[in-house]
């Protein structure tokens, strides 16, 4: 498994990820595009840049800074993904887990391989 963020994206797969590495404007405009429809934001592709939650580049997705899961990971638990944590899943981790399961079984074959 690539290197994955507190909780649970691959980075190595994620679009935002790809489309900074590749350079690619055409993939941020259609990525912004999309997310601005799906998520009732107005979303330029300037805004999409991500290096991952954990790269420690500064280059990081806007949400970055407010992400609940990625500040108790990082301040509260001092864990690199939240599969490592005593109680995962949380509240926080499962309400977001819930929208997206496929993040839940990247932890949960972290968690089964500890």
């Amino acid at each position: 498994m690539s290197k994955l963020s507190n909780c649970g994206i691959d980075c190595e797969t994620c679009q935002a990820s790809v489309v900074t590495k590749n350079n690619d404007l055409e993939g941020k405009k259609k990525l912004a595009k999309e997310w601005s429809k799906a998520y009732s934001a107005n979303i330029k592709a300037d805004d999409i840049h991500c290096d991952g939650c954990t790269a420690g580049t500064g280059r990081v997705i806007g949400h970055w800074h407010e992400c609940e899961i990625r500040k108790c990971a990082q301040e509260k638990e001092k864990v690199s993904t939240c599969a490592e944590c005593n109680t995962y899943p949380c509240d926080t981790l499962s309400k977001f887990l819930d929208q997206a399961p496929e993040l839940k079984a990247n932890l949960e074959k972290l968690r089964a391989n500890k």
